[in-house]
């Protein structure tokens, strides 16, 4: 809901203790992601949306190409 509304610090404090959870759950990556591209932490959201994909798509690896931060 925080993070419908704008409230992306907030959103990311109710969002982590549901990653701690369901470590495997690809949807909070990505909205973490969102979040963080919100705040303009490009790194984190990079980081976060590249766990996102590992999680969802387990058996394709990510190419090295791709940046662990923008």
């Amino acid at each position: 809901i925080h993070s419908k509304i704008g409230k992306w610090t907030s959103a990311i404090k109710e969002y982590e203790p549901q990653l701690a959870l369901t470590p495997d759950e690809s949807d909070i990556y990505r909205n973490l992601g969102y979040c963080y591209a919100a705040l303009r932490q490009q790194d984190k959201a990079a980081a976060m949306w590249k766990q996102a994909f590992k999680k969802s798509h387990p058996q394709i690896p990510i190419p090295a190409a791709v940046p662990d931060r923008l």
